[in-house]
């Protein structure tokens, strides 16, 4: 797990991979117009942990990555807030904008026409279909654009 110290109590909200849309899905979207704080990455535990406030409230959460296959925080600043969460899993109608997705993840830009056929991103593509990983976009309204491919992602909201 994520190694939250403190006094903070959580309630874990796990993604399951490759399931699709469901509750959990709920709790994601909670995280619109959230302010992400910080980020903190470690490569030697693949884990990454993202820090958020919600809009309006002093509630605070955590997005932890374990198992993280590749990870990119573009454009932090200061003031970082969460216009919408993309899960994409295993919904077969998602697989170009998954591809695309993950192509800019793996590469830092969109793909040119023919280069979705590369073996690294089929090979993961086969994982997110499998439900082995699972790939998370934060799109911001201003401020950072967090990609992450990981094996668990969890949310987890801190109380007190």
């Amino acid at each position: 797990m994520s190694g939250i110290t403190g006094r903070e109590s959580i309630q874990v909200v796990l993604y399951h991979p490759g399931r699709g849309k469901g509750d959990e899905m709920n709790d994601l979207n909670s995280l619109v117009e959230a302010a992400v704080h910080s980020i903190h990455v470690d490569p030697s535990r693949k884990e990454v942990r993202i820090e958020l406030s919600y809009a309006g409230s002093d509630k605070k959460a955590v997005l932890f990555a374990g198992g993280v296959d590749d990870f990119v925080a573009d454009e932090m600043r200061l003031s970082n807030v969460v216009d919408r969460v993309k899960v994409f899993g295993a919904e077969e109608d998602a697989d170009s904008s998954t591809a695309n997705c993950l192509f800019y993840l793996m590469r830092g830009r969109l793909p040119d026409a023919g280069e979705l056929e590369w073996p690294a991103l089929q090979d993961r593509l086969t994982a997110i279909r499998s439900g082995a990983l699972t790939l998370l976009e934060l799109e911001p309204v201003y401020g950072a654009k967090v990609l992450l491919l990981a094996r668990v992602i969890e949310l987890q909201l801190l109380e007190g």
